[in-house]
C-alpha cells in the first residue's frame, strides 16, 4: 500500500502539460518568421548572430536560390524546422539587439531629415540655433549649403525644368558627416 500512495503522489506533483495543435503551428509559424529574418539580413549583421552550422549552411543556401517553383518557400520551411530544433532564445536576442541598432540609425535619420527641412525654411536663425549643439559647424559652408537648397526649392514650386534636389542632399550629407 505504501508503494501505491508514492505512486500516486508521484502522479499528483507531475504537471501536465497539454499543447494545442494551433499552438504548435503558430511557434512553427514564428520561428519560420525568424527565419526569414535571418535570411533578410545583410551578411555583416549575420555575423553576429550565435548559428549552428547546418543553419549557416541553410540561409547561404536560400540567398543563393531563385525562387524556382516554390524552392525558396521550401528552404524557409526548412530553416524554421532547423530552429524548431535549436535552442533559439541566443538567436532571439541578437536579432533584437539588431532590430535594436536598425531603429536608432532611422531615428538619427530621421532627426536630420528635420534637422535640413528646418535649415532650408528658416535660413540663417535657424543655423545659429544648430551651431550651438554642433560646434565643429563650419558656418560659411553650410550657409552656401542653405541658400542653394532655398533657391532649388523655389525653383521647385515655380515649376522650372531645371531644378534639382543636389543641394539638399549634399546639405543632409554634411549634416550626417558633423552629427558623427
Amino acid at each position: 500500500m505504501n508503494d501505491e500512495q508514492d505512486y500516486i503522489y508521484d502522479i499528483e506533483e507531475e504537471e501536465i502539460v497539454y499543447v494545442s495543435k494551433s499552438e504548435l503551428k503558430r511557434d512553427a509559424h514564428a520561428l519560420t518568421d525568424m527565419g526569414e529574418k535571418l535570411i533578410n539580413l545583410p551578411a555583416r549583421d549575420l555575423k553576429k548572430i550565435p548559428l549552428t552550422a547546418e543553419l549557416e549552411e541553410a540561409i547561404e543556401l536560400a540567398h543563393k536560390i531563385e525562387n524556382k517553383r516554390g524552392a525558396l518557400k521550401r528552404q524557409r520551411q526548412f530553416i524554421g524546422k532547423l530552429l524548431r530544433k535549436t535552442d533559439t532564445e541566443e538567436i532571439s536576442e541578437a536579432l533584437k539587439k539588431i532590430e535594436g541598432q536598425h531603429d536608432q540609425e532611422n531615428a538619427k535619420f530621421h532627426r536630420l531629415e528635420k534637422l535640413r527641412d528646418q535649415l532650408i525654411e528658416e535660413g540663417d536663425s535657424a543655423i545659429g540655433n544648430i551651431a550651438e549643439h554642433y560646434p565643429n559647424l563650419d558656418r560659411q559652408h553650410i550657409r552656401q549649403l542653405v541658400r542653394k537648397a532655398q533657391q532649388e526649392r523655389k525653383a521647385m514650386l515655380e515649376c522650372k525644368q531645371n531644378a534639382n534636389k543636389g543641394s539638399a542632399k549634399a546639405l543632409f550629407k554634411y549634416l550626417k558627416e558633423i552629427s558623427e
